[in-house]
C-alpha cells in the first residue's frame, strides 16, 4: 500500500489547466465550469481567486469563479502577446506583436515603450524591468514612464524572474554579468565567462561556489 500526502484537503473550488489550453474550475458540487479557453498565456493570483489570460490577442481578467466566472476585457485595441503581472494582478503589463510594452490601469491602456526585446516583473509588482533594442535597460514603476538604469552597446541584455528574484543578464563577446534587481538598485552577483542561457550559470560558477547558498542569498532583501 502506498500512501501519498499532498497537503490538499479538497479538490473542490480549485483551478485546473487542461491539455487543450483551457482553465476549469471545480465547483463545490463537483460540476466543472470552464473559465477560459485558448489560454496559452495566463497568470493566477496568489490567493487563487482571480486570473488574467490572453484570449487570442485580448487580455481578460476573470473573477467570481463560483458564479461561472465574471470576465472583464482589459485591453481594447492593442494585440497582446505576453503578460507580466504581480501576484495580486493589480499591475498588468503586456507586450504586443510589434514589441510595444503597455500598462493596464482600470479602463486605460498606456504605452510604456517601443522596441522591447525582454521584460519581467518584480515579485511585489511595483517594478517592470524591460530591455530596449537589446542594449538599453529600463524600469517602470507602477506604470510610470520608464527610467533608464544603464545601457551597454554591442551587448545583449535580458531579464527574467524566478522564485521572486529578478535578474538582468548582460552578455558581450567575452563577458557575462548577472545582476540582482531590487527596485532601482542593481547588484552584481556573477561576472565571468560568457554563457548564453541563465540555466548555464550554475555550471559556470564551478566547484569553488556553493550554488545553493548563493541562490538562497538572493532572497535576503
Amino acid at each position: 500500500v502506498t500512501v501519498t500526502y499532498t497537503g490538499v484537503d479538497t479538490l473542490k473550488e480549485k483551478l485546473y489547466y487542461t491539455d487543450i489550453y483551457s482553465i476549469e474550475y471545480l465547483m463545490n458540487d463537483y460540476e466543472t465550469e470552464r473559465l477560459a479557453s485558448n489560454a496559452e498565456k495566463f497568470v493566477i493570483s496568489d490567493d487563487g481567486t482571480s486570473l488574467v489570460y490572453i484570449d487570442g490577442y485580448d487580455v481578460v481578467k476573470v473573477t467570481d469563479f463560483e458564479k461561472s466566472g465574471v470576465k472583464k476585457d482589459l485591453n481594447k485595441d492593442e494585440e497582446a502577446r505576453t503578460l507580466y503581472t504581480d501576484g495580486d494582478l493589480k499591475h498588468v503589463y503586456f507586450l504586443n506583436r510589434d514589441k510595444e510594452l503597455y500598462y493596464i490601469k482600470g479602463k486605460k491602456v498606456k504605452k510604456i515603450a517601443d522596441d522591447v526585446t525582454s521584460a519581467t516583473m518584480s515579485a511585489d509588482g511595483k517594478f517592470c524591468y524591460y530591455v530596449v533594442e537589446k542594449e538599453k535597460f529600463y524600469v517602470s514603476k507602477k506604470g510610470g514612464k520608464g527610467k533608464e538604469l544603464f545601457r551597454e552597446e554591442d551587448a545583449k541584455i535580458t531579464c527574467e524572474s524566478d522564485y521572486g528574484i529578478s535578474i538582468a543578464t548582460v552578455t558581450n563577446e567575452k563577458l557575462t554579468k548577472a545582476y540582482r534587481l531590487d527596485g532601482k538598485k542593481m547588484e552584481v552577483f556573477y561576472s565571468g565567462e560568457v554563457f548564453h542561457d541563465s540555466t548555464e550559470l550554475e555550471g559556470m560558477l564551478g566547484n569553488d561556489y556553493d550554488w545553493q547558498e548563493l541562490y538562497d542569498s538572493l532572497f535576503d532583501y
